[in-house]
């Protein structure tokens, strides 16, 4: 078993049509101290299939906001886990102001992708940030139609996400994410990590200007755990087929989040385009 420490990672072992395993130095914890983390066993796996992000601009105060909402269930419903939603509660419709409206959901990442993408006019979305029709940030009566136009194309990455805990750190999660190339590739990529919560019961403006206190908000982004423009995985250049990085981070539990409800979103990005090439969740168990 691998011991991963803050302050030095560098442990490369040879698996299966010589995969390298590469674990970086992840951790940070608040109190400075050196903490170590047993890596959890990886299976080799060459099964992987294609998985789509769609992420949900939105805020309690958008009135279309819901019907978005109504569209991106029935695309989930439709594709079920090949389709990844993350709501990303951003600009001035996500403002915390007088009650009901006093929460704020919005987060230092949703609030990059917001600008970064220049999003505006909620409800807007996008669909693993491809460009459809030379746009990127979709309108939500867009979404389906664009959705049904994506080629449904064998994944050429793998994406397997494990969470551990540490005896002498309760209040931290440890989140392991690997990474496998199906083919092989040049292109420069970066990894993002995130949490999302579901069953957030909290006020939202409907279309006629009525309100529901009781709302229940899913997919909500609350934090990231990797930098906000991601981790640089192709440091070395090439990646051959077979090849496999691991990375790690240390997620500290605020007492906010309802843990049961809590997901991990890991996603490959390349680096030149933008475009989400690959996307996997899981729900936290510790």
């Amino acid at each position: 078993m691998k011991k991963l420490t803050v302050f030095f990672i560098a442990i490369c072992t040879g698996i299966l049509f010589l995969q390298c395993d590469k674990i970086e130095e992840p951790f940070k914890e608040p109190s400075g101290q050196k903490v170590s983390a047993d890596t959890p066993y990886f299976e080799v796996r060459t099964d992987f299939i294609q998985k789509y992000l769609l992420e949900d601009f939105t805020g309690h105060t958008c009135l279309n906001c819901p019907k978005a909402h109504t569209i991106m269930k029935e695309m989930q419903d439709a594709m079920k886990d090949t389709l990844i939603c993350m709501a990303v509660h951003c600009g001035n419709f996500a403002e915390p102001g007088d009650a009901p409206y006093t929460a704020d959901y919005r987060t230092a990442l949703g609030n990059y992708l917001a600008s970064h993408f220049s999003v505006s006019g909620l409800p807007k979305g996008m669909i693993s940030r491809r460009q459809f029709n030379g746009k990127r940030v979709l309108n939500y009566s867009e979404w389906k139609a664009d959705m049904a136009s994506v080629p449904r194309l064998q994944a050429e990455i793998g994406i397997q996400i494990k969470d551990t805990t540490v005896p002498s750190h309760p209040d931290t999660t440890y989140i392991f994410v690997k990474t496998t190339w199906l083919k092989g590739t040049e292109r420069p990529m970066r990894l993002s990590v995130v949490l999302l919560e579901d069953s957030i019961v909290s006020a939202q403006k409907q279309p006629d200007l009525s309100v529901i206190g009781d709302y229940v908000h899913n997919h909500m982004l609350r934090a990231s755990l990797s930098p906000i423009e991601g981790t640089v995985l192709n440091t070395e250049g090439k990646r051959e087929k077979g090849e496999s990085d691991i990375r790690a981070y240390a997620l500290y539990r605020n007492p906010v989040w309802q843990w049961k409800h809590c997901h991990i979103v890991a996603m490959v990005i390349d680096t030149e385009t933008e475009e989400i090439l690959q996307v996997e969740k899981i729900h936290l168990e510790q």
